[in-house]
């Protein structure tokens, strides 16, 4: 199975993008109406919302967002679109990503995590932040380094 981790730029990327997210991150939890697809974050300077194909079927989605002063990524608003999910493509998502952190100069990872989302993350080795003031218990931060 072939997987690639692209960066969205067409308009029909954007399109497939906020379509996955908003049904999987916020219409399949109840919540219709309120996502934001002209956020300023998606298009802000070291934020990169990307695409996660197989075998050229867009998937997945994730934006990563690179901090270089402290040499970190915070991966948010992963989602797997709904019949592929748990078949291994988060974990591949994840690993595409990263390396595309590791890969422009990042030694740690951060999440917030939605709550059914925790041991996935633990079983990619990240860890809860209970120390940090950034940490919230409806999406608990949780910690990697490379």
């Amino acid at each position: 199975m072939t997987t690639r981790l692209d960066p969205v730029k067409s308009p029909e990327q954007w399109n497939a993008y906020h379509e996955l997210r908003r049904v999987v991150l916020f219409e399949n939890r109840g919540l219709y109406g309120v996502y934001n697809q002209n956020h300023p974050d998606e298009r802000a300077q070291n934020n990169y919302p990307m695409l996660f194909y197989s075998e050229n079927i867009a998937v997945g989605v994730i934006r990563i967002d690179l901090n270089p002063e402290q040499r970190s990524a915070i991966f948010r608003r992963l989602a797997i679109r709904d019949g592929q999910q748990r078949r291994g493509f988060g974990r591949s998502l994840m690993q595409h990503a990263e390396a595309f952190a590791v890969a422009h100069g990042c030694t740690s990872f951060v999440v917030n995590a939605a709550l059914d989302a925790v041991g996935f993350y633990q079983k990619l080795g990240y860890q809860l932040d209970t120390t940090s003031p950034l940490n919230d218990q409806k999406s608990p931060r949780m910690v990697k380094r490379s």
